[in-house]
């Protein structure tokens, strides 16, 4: 069941793990929405092929230590505490629960502070691996390149085909492989 709080809240975390996993990538921002996860970065055109290699073997072929997963999962029961102590959070819960009320999505994150302070590791990795096996689907993904990148320079276009070719060979595995 998707819509459970311990799947919504370890979205949260996959999302934000991918990010922590791969301090060579400049994310500026990182969202787990409803139906998705969104990664905007900055990159120099000078340190493009590379940059976009990371991030193919990083969405493409994520894998997440327990070091790195235990300090995630504590940023996040934090951020979570916090916003169950912030009036204008609850407030704004209020108003989106009426405005979409008959959306799935009703709820900003479904992380139910309760519930997700309980979580310890072992529970938080078996979730991640249940999204890895069921939801995880970076075939679907969607670049959007924007910037002073010329199309037809070649090692723009060797990038491109790189992350195609990843994607085609995609076997499930388990995302804790250190």
């Amino acid at each position: 069941d998707v819509c459970s709080s311990d799947l919504f809240s370890a979205f949260t975390l996959y999302s934000q793990l991918v990010k922590a996993e791969n301090p060579s990538i400049n994310f500026t921002n990182v969202e787990c929405n409803a139906d998705s996860s969104s990664y905007a970065l900055t990159i120099p055109k000078s340190q493009f092929n590379k940059t976009m290699d990371d991030l193919s073997s990083a969405i493409f072929m994520p894998s997440f230590s327990k070091e790195v997963v235990t300090k995630e999962l504590r940023t996040l029961k934090n951020q979570v505490l916090q916003r169950t102590n912030d009036v204008g959070y609850f407030i704004n819960s209020s108003i989106d629960s009426r405005v979409f009320a008959d959306s799935p999505w009703k709820h900003d994150s479904g992380i139910y502070p309760s519930i997700f302070s309980k979580t310890d590791y072992e529970s938080a990795l078996a979730t991640l691996n249940v999204i890895n096996q069921k939801w995880y689907t970076p075939q679907n993904s969607a670049i959007f390149i924007c910037g002073n990148i010329d199309q037809k320079e070649q090692k723009f276009n060797r990038s491109i085909e790189d992350i195609r070719n990843k994607t085609k060979n995609i076997k499930n595995y388990s995302v804790i492989n250190r």
